[in-house]
């Protein structure tokens, strides 16, 4: 039998791929020198629950602060990603931040002055809504508007929403916005389609480097960085985890899939011995597997429906396991809840 080891005996140590050039302790080695993978498991259902997540997304994409606080004792990983000097997507996001910031000048010189007046949205059959101020509150309940357009009209006071501050403007995470209601939404996404801050190329390796090995509260909403946490807490504390995709029908759960296959492939590959390259020429070969294998399935499992001309009409589950170094080792795809009864009956206007 083997002698247990000393008791001043130095921990284990293993290359972390967030530390960089820092090693951090290996989690405890298993029983008889049994080196069984990890895992990362996620998947998406076909209804999901009615939720909704409220994050923090107004910090920059810089460096984190050095006095942040790391919680659960998780250790900060060296933050310094590869210069993105001369690439399509940092030019997009240093256009956002001037383009917030001169909005928020315009509001404090008096653009959009909030002082003394009471901002309201109010509904119109042409424009959807419509921003003015309150000039009038009757007796009876009902507001005098004064529209921006330069009209005037009285609606109830249960027809209006609040106005939020020019300081929202062009938001990236809508969720941050103080009233939070329909016409905001609107109001955010057509100043945003104006400023052309839509459909940014927000899935290049650049937007990989820019979230690898940060925490969550010092980047912008993105599902890179839901990956990221998973795969730091997976590799860091060396347990499984899951990630749970779901929305509404084509709200992009199965493209959302693909791309935390994507990234998650990605830093594995990245952070692989610098003499290892049929090891990161294998992890790119599973994840291209894991990716070919969906149009199989939705071969037999999508339908059209009258929200999504692709919708997948069953839930998905892929586990993806993992050394304990933090490269991918196999993976496994399964599916569940196929909706049988399209076989016999279809509804009307799908396929």
């Amino acid at each position: 039998m083997a002698g247990l080891p000393p008791s001043n005996a130095p921990p284990s140590w293993r290359n972390n791929p967030f530390s960089r050039n820092s090693p951090s302790p290996s989690p405890s080695s298993a029983v008889g020198g049994s080196m069984r993978p990890r895992s990362a498991i996620y998947s998406s259902p076909l209804t999901p629950p009615a939720a909704h997540a409220r994050g923090q997304s107004f910090s920059t994409l810089g460096p984190p602060s050095a006095t942040a606080t790391i919680p659960r004792g998780r250790q900060r990983a060296d933050s310094k990603a590869t210069p993105l000097s001369n690439t399509f997507a940092p030019d997009f996001i240093k256009q956002e931040e001037k383009q917030r910031a001169a909005d928020q000048i315009r509001s404090i010189e008096g653009e959009n002055d909030f002082s003394g007046k009471r901002y309201v949205w109010a509904k119109d059959p042409v424009a959807a809504f419509v921003k003015g101020w309150v000039v009038e509150e009757t007796s009876d309940g009902r507001l005098l508007i004064q529209c921006d357009d330069g009209s005037q009209r009285e609606v109830g006071a249960e027809n209006v929403d609040k106005v939020n501050p020019a300081k929202f403007d062009k938001a990236d995470d809508m969720a941050e916005l103080t009233h939070l209601n329909e016409a905001s939404v609107v109001h955010n996404l057509h100043m945003r389609y104006q400023a052309d801050l839509i459909y940014l190329p927000i899935y290049t390796n650049e937007y990989i480097n820019m979230y690898k090995g940060r925490s969550r509260e010092d980047t912008k909403p993105h599902i890179f960085a839901v990956a990221d946490e998973a795969f730091r807490n997976l590799v860091e504390e060396g347990e499984n985890q899951s990630i749970l995709v779901t929305g509404e029908s084509g709200a992009g759960k199965t493209e959302n899939t693909k791309k935390v296959i994507q990234y998650l492939a990605a830093v594995a590959t990245s952070d692989s011995p610098g003499g290892a390259r049929s090891g990161a020429k294998q992890l790119s070969n599973i994840s291209q597997q894991i990716l070919r294998a969906n149009p199989i399935l939705e071969a037999f499992g999508n339908a059209q429906t009258v929200r999504n001309n692709n919708s997948s009409r069953f839930g998905k589950f892929i586990r993806i396991e993992f050394t304990r170094s933090g490269q991918i080792a196999g993976a496994f795809v399964d599916w569940y809840l196929l909706e049988k009864s399209r076989v016999g009956r279809m509804p009307e206007d799908e396929g």
